[in-house]
């Protein structure tokens, strides 16, 4: 069975470990264990990464290092910014790009996430640009890359 990654992103800035919420997440990890019980489920099959921010932040982990095929995980993260810029009035979730948020989400349409990313960048896909276009293109695009960064993610695009 392939790796799951499932991350709960809200911020970082220098998470320490908990051991409230590893007890929290062991919990949950045990009782979803329980569940999928008949699907051949084991703790070797995940990773989860907890993060949770009050005036510390904290956080916990089952194989948190763990590396696997991102696939939509970076969906999630698309998710975050919208709501967080939406928060800072950046940007303004109306009716479609509530629908684009569940298409993204749920079925896991490509076409919507696109046309979130495209919101979130201030772009869209067109003709082929010149060099000088293409670099500010390139550098709007990269705007929820700066943010993630920004929470003190490291590794965004390794």
């Amino acid at each position: 069975m392939p790796g799951v990654l499932i991350l709960l992103l809200v911020s970082l800035q220098d998470p320490r470990p908990s051991d409230r919420l590893q007890e929290v997440l062991q919990d949950a990890l045990s009782k979803t264990l329980a569940k999928l019980q008949d699907e051949k489920w084991s703790l070797d099959n995940l990773s989860v990464t907890l993060i949770d921010l009050k005036e510390k932040p904290e956080m916990a982990g089952h194989r948190s290092e763990a590396s696997h095929y991102p696939a939509s995980v970076v969906k999630m993260c698309y998710m975050a910014a919208t709501y967080e810029w939406a928060r800072q009035g950046r940007v303004k979730i109306d009716d479609d790009y509530e629908r684009d948020l569940r298409e993204m989400m749920g079925p896991s349409s490509n076409k919507a996430t696109q046309r979130i990313v495209d919101r979130l960048s201030g772009t869209t896909d067109g003709p082929e640009l010149s060099a000088k276009e293409y670099a500010a293109f390139a550098e709007r695009r990269d705007a929820v890359n700066r943010w993630l960064r920004s929470l003190g993610l490291k590794k965004i695009n390794p």
